[in-house]
């Protein structure tokens, strides 16, 4: 079970107890999370495309992860 508390150094913001251990606040994790939903998205939209489709735009299909994680963080 995760426990929230309220920090002076936090500005009185609730902090969950994982917030607190990966050092983020409330928005980090949001950033994260939709970081995360945007990489799922491009993964699966770039799996629907058909080995043809995907020759065309330079991109083999044991790559479409590393081309997702490139697109998405920047990595």
């Amino acid at each position: 079970m995760t426990t929230a508390t309220a920090t002076a150094s936090d500005g009185g913001v609730l902090a969950t107890g994982s917030e607190r251990a990966l050092g983020i606040g409330q928005d980090g994790l949001r950033a994260a999370f939709d970081k995360h939903r945007a990489f799922r998205a491009t993964v699966a939209e770039l799996s629907a495309l058909d080995d043809r489709q995907l020759a065309d735009v330079g991109i083999a299909r044991s790559t479409i992860g590393e081309h997702a994680r490139r697109a998405v963080y920047g990595k």
